[in-house]
């Protein structure tokens, strides 16, 4: 169960069956690297905070290391560890608008460090899609919750918003799927 603060109590299994329900419905289907992305953020659900440059090894992960694990172990497909670096990386193309965005797409809370609470650190958190009544959502760490899911509006993206995926096609061939089933036992 997770809560929202105006909505009350939502079942999660529930939600994320909406939320992949969508996500082929707009043909975004298994071994796509986006479903296959997203995938692999939701095995971080419930892991603890802790903030860090690199994968953790127990269950605790920070928001930057969230969206470039599940990139590596869902696309391999490499993303810089810091949010900060999310946000500027030029291997990433500027997504708009929210209404613009695709499952894996990047969102960004602060437009520069300058712009951060503590002056330090930025914030990301990783696009799902929506749910059945239209409402986006998005996976992210936070300290003190650890990893959860939160609605577009909750998170309020004011840094912008990073594609990193290449393609929206299923991995066809042997060797990308063989390859990407090593790519959670080889640490980025």
């Amino acid at each position: 169960m997770i809560t929202k603060k105006t909505k009350g109590v939502i079942n999660e299994k529930k939600l994320i069956e909406e939320i992949f329900k969508w996500m082929i419905d707009e043909g975004f289907g298994e071994r796509t690297e986006q479903y296959e992305i997203c995938k692999r953020a939701l095995q971080f659900r419930n892991f603890s905070y802790k903030r860090s440059e690199e994968l953790e090894s127990d269950t605790t992960v920070d928001c930057s290391t969230l969206v470039s694990q599940a990139y590596w172990e869902g696309a391999i497909i490499g993303v810089p560890f810091i949010a900060e670096n999310q946000r500027k990386a030029i291997s990433g193309k500027m997504v708009k608008t929210p209404q613009e965005m695709i499952p894996a797409d990047v969102l960004i809370k602060y437009p520069s460090l300058e712009d951060c609470p503590d002056k330090t650190y930025n914030h990301v958190g990783l696009y799902l899609g929506r749910d059945a009544k239209s409402e986006q959502w998005l996976i992210e760490s936070i300290g003190r919750v650890g990893v959860r899911l939160s609605t577009v509006d909750e998170f309020n993206v004011l840094g912008g918003i990073k594609r990193f995926t290449l393609n929206t096609k299923p991995f066809a061939s042997i060797q990308a799927r063989e390859a990407l089933s090593f790519a959670p036992l080889v640490p980025k």
